[in-house]
């Protein structure tokens, strides 16, 4: 639900620490450098991705992203609060699926900044003109309007603040949660 480069990862990464577990989607796109097979994504074929049992799906930029409902229910079980990054669509269907247990949140960030992170993470400038344009095309700044929750991670905010801010906001407590293992 957010804009490329809005820092979402970084973000899940902050949220980590406080022991908050980020599903693992399935992926046909090419892992990028230091990505790891199940840790960030499980990466996939076309063909076997039509195979899985997803709870939402997506297409971003010619790759199919989605969660399966065996790795939600399974996190759900061992992990009540947890993450999941997904587009819009896929955000909709898992709260149809699933609305006692969540909370839509919106990363804002601005295009420039968005384009920044972008190019320090090692994007091409094409890829990065492509996603600005899915973006564009699809809508994707005006996300926030469908959710619970916006959280502001502009170059004014730390990653601590974002994270910080989102546990606030969702009414978490992390001397509550502790810290992850």
């Amino acid at each position: 639900m957010w804009p490329s480069g809005s820092g979402k990862s970084t973000i899940i990464s902050g949220l980590a620490k406080y022991g908050i577990r980020e599903h693992v989607s399935h992926t046909t796109r090419k892992p990028r450098i230091n990505e790891v097979n199940g840790k960030h994504y499980y990466f996939t074929t076309r063909e076997n991705f039509d195979k899985l049992d997803l709870l939402e799906f997506a297409e971003h930029s010619g790759n199919l992203y989605g969660v399966t409902e065996s790795e939600f229910l399974r996190n759900q079980t061992q992990c009540p609060i947890s993450v999941i990054a997904t587009e819009l669509k896929g955000a909709q269907q898992i709260k149809q699926a699933f609305p006692e247990c969540t909370t839509l949140v919106f990363i804002r960030a601005n295009r420039e900044e968005v384009m920044s992170r972008m190019k320090e993470r090692g994007d091409s400038i094409d890829d990065i003109m492509k996603r600005l344009a899915y973006d564009d095309e699809n809508g994707v700044w005006d996300n926030w309007v469908h959710a619970d929750l916006v959280i502001d991670n502009t170059g004014e905010v730390t990653l601590e603040e974002a994270t910080q801010g989102l546990l606030e906001n969702m009414g978490i407590t992390p001397g509550v949660l502790g810290k992850a293992s």
